[in-house]
Formats: C-alpha cells, sequence, structure tokens
C-alpha cells in the first residue's frame, strides 16, 4: 500500500510553506526514512521556462527553498538540476527566481548536458534502452519537485512526466517523433523513465497550479497542498482526483496500471496529513483531449486527421513570426507560408510541443467538434 501525505498550504509565504514542507515529510516518518546524512542530493525541478514565479509555471522558489533547507538541516549537499525546453537550467532560473538560492542557501544549479544510454530493466519493457541525462548518475539520492499544471499532450504535468526533464534538450524531440501520435506509447516511455530512475520523494507544488493552456500559458488556479510520497504514481492519481480529472483520461496513469507500477487505486493509498475527504474537489479549466486517434483504423486516421482531430490552432494575433515553433517541430509539420505561420495538420503528431513552448502563447489545442460525444 503506497503512502501520501497531503498539507495544506494556501500562500506561498516562505515561512508557511517551510513549515509545510517539513510537516508533509515528518509525516512519512521524516527525511531519516529516505535520505542518509552527509548524502548529494539532487532536486529534479519543473523548470520548462524561463518564466516568473507568480507565472506558475516552473515549480515555485519558496518551495524548492523549503526542501533545501529541510535537507541542509540534514547536513546534505543539495544540487537543482533540470533540462528546459530552450536554453540551460542556469539561464532559465535566473528568470525562475532560483539564483539566489545558490548563494542564501549553498546550494547548486547544474545543467543537463550530456546523454547516456540504459538498459531498460523493466519487466513488459516497450523500449530495450533509455536515454537520460548521465549528470543523475553524480547524486546519491534524487527528489523530484513536479508542478500541478495542465498538459496539451497528457492531460496534466506531475510527479511521473516531471522526469522527462531527464532527458537533455532535443533528445525530447526525439521521443516526440518515435512515439508519433500513439499518446499511449509516449506515456509508457514516461512511465519506464520513472521507473528506471526512481526519485526517492516526490514532493508536489499544490499550493497554485496552472489551468487551461498549460503548461506554460494557463491561468494560475489555487489548490492550496503539498503533496510528499515516494510513489508519484500515487501521488499524480490523488492530484487527479483533486482537480476532477477523469483517471482513465490521464495517459501516465493509465501506462502505470498496464504496467503494474505504482499504485492505481485510490482505495489502496494510506493517507497522512489531510484526508482526502477533507479537501475541496477544483475543477481545472482542461486541455482538450478527445480525439480520433484511438478510434478508427490508422489508415482511415490519416485522411480525417485534419479535419475531426484535436489539434494546435495559431492566435495570429498574438504570433510574432519568430519560428520557434517550425524549429522545435518533430514532425517538421509547420513551416512558412506568406509571411505567416502554416501548420500541416496532416502530417502533425499532436505532441503540441508548439503549444507548449510558444514564447508568446500564440497556439493553443483547439477541440474537435466530436470531443463531447466521446469518453
Amino acid at each position: 500500500m503506497s503512502e501520501v501525505s497531503i498539507v495544506k498550504c494556501n500562500e506561498y509565504n516562505q515561512e508557511d510553506v517551510d513549515l509545510a514542507i517539513e510537516k508533509v515529510i515528518a509525516n512519512l516518518g521524516g527525511i531519516n526514512n529516505f535520505i542518509k546524512e552527509n548524502s548529494k542530493v539532487l532536486l529534479k525541478v519543473n523548470l520548462l521556462f524561463g518564466r516568473h514565479p507568480d507565472k506558475m509555471v516552473n515549480t515555485h522558489p519558496s518551495v524548492i527553498e523549503g526542501v533545501i533547507k529541510l535537507l541542509k538541516k540534514h547536513k546534505c549537499h543539495v544540487f537543482i538540476g533540470d533540462s528546459p525546453a530552450l536554453g540551460s537550467c542556469r539561464g532559465a532560473s535566473k528568470y525562475a527566481g532560483y539564483l539566489n538560492l545558490e548563494k542564501k542557501l549553498d546550494c547548486k544549479i547544474i545543467n543537463f548536458n550530456n546523454s547516456v544510454k540504459i538498459k531498460n530493466p523493466s519487466k513488459n519493457s516497450i523500449f530495450k534502452n533509455l536515454e537520460v541525462a548521465s549528470e543523475i548518475y553524480d547524486y546519491d539520492y534524487i527528489i523530484n519537485l513536479p508542478k500541478v499544471k495542465t498538459h496539451g499532450q497528457m492531460g496534466l504535468t506531475l510527479g511521473v512526466k516531471n522526469m522527462f526533464g531527464c532527458i537533455t534538450g532535443t533528445k525530447k524531440l526525439q521521443w516526440h517523433l518515435k512515439a508519433g501520435i500513439n499518446k499511449d506509447y509516449f506515456a509508457k516511455m514516461l512511465v519506464e523513465v520513472y521507473e528506471n530512475i526512481k526519485p526517492v520523494l516526490t514532493i508536489t507544488d499544490g499550493i497554485t497550479g496552472m489551468e487551461g493552456n498549460g503548461p506554460q500559458w494557463g491561468s494560475p488556479k489555487k489548490l492550496g497542498v503539498i503533496l510528499a510520497s515516494t510513489d508519484a504514481v500515487a501521488s499524480d492519481l490523488v492530484v487527479a482526483h483533486l482537480v476532477n480529472y477523469n483517471q482513465e483520461k490521464l495517459f501516465t496513469l493509465r501506462a502505470a496500471r498496464d504496467k503494474g507500477i505504482g499504485t492505481n487505486r485510490i482505495d489502496d493509498i494510506k493517507f497522512f496529513g489531510e484526508n482526502l475527504s477533507s479537501l475541496d474537489i477544483v475543477d481545472f479549466k482542461k486541455v482538450p483531449l478527445a480525439s480520433l486517434e484511438f478510434k478508427i483504423p490508422s489508415f482511415i486516421f490519416g485522411s480525417l486527421k485534419d479535419i475531426f482531430a484535436t489539434k494546435p490552432s495559431i492566435d495570429y494575433n498574438k504570433c510574432i513570426t519568430c519560428k520557434l515553433c517550425m524549429e522545435i517541430c518533430p514532425a517538421k509539420a509547420i513551416t512558412m507560408k506568406n509571411n505567416k505561420i502554416f501548420m500541416n495538420h496532416r502530417n502533425c503528431i499532436r505532441c503540441f510541443c508548439c503549444q507548449e513552448l510558444c514564447p508568446e502563447g500564440a497556439i493553443s489545442v483547439k477541440e474537435n467538434w466530436l470531443s463531447n460525444f466521446m469518453p
């Protein structure tokens, strides 16, 4: 039975956050249960982009600070790392509010620069090898610090999905291209990455999440909680419940269940701190996910995809023609026509990298007209 600790925390007031972090870990027996003194600990944050903390794009710096303080009491050497969509972890940290933590708390921000191929020992694995940042093996422990956000491809980006950041830069685009339109296939890769890296703890920043056009351009949505667990699948399941999200539509939970990884039933979770029944269920504005991709044969789907399937849509009033979407599109489905960005939806693999990374928020996920009639 997996254990999930939940503590209420309504604001990013540092004193309140510090107290909540200590409490959420104490509920699980204390940091001594998971990490030895004098260890090197990597905090795998969610650092998608160099955006101000008020935008709720990344793990909030006050949550990271609270975790660092707890580890410092345990005499640990602490490092912050991720592989942002663009640029380096250090570069993005300047805008995300992480740089001042180095001097203030004697920790270090690291970049994920190098890849190493590892054999995948997972049972029933669909990938014989995985390619991850070699830097993650320089540390004794990894603590996973995801942010609660909507996500155009996977529905929500939480603990399991956050470990995708352990794959460096352009390697992420290669995985998107390999998965193609099959979201279940991509989700299984995410689960296998998580299973192989297996952070010792997942501490989820759910004080204020992001709804709508996530994971970068959505709107802040208060949840007022911090969660902790050794099982990211279980904590992701709890978050899905809190934001009123059908777990059958969360691809990573489906993939984890199919592979027998983690806990996939609320009744099989032992709660500490707040009980799930004492928390308000929040309606998140979700990213449209319904599609014909899994409903009709592939030889028919190709000709109908542009008409019916969920797809990225450009707001030309916001688009500044920076061409970043063209550069990062794994399928090369985006071109220029008449000095405007043009999307070839028949070639689009629905990874929504363009929507995720557009620096102007000019791309959103457009719902197909059949979505309301599909389970």
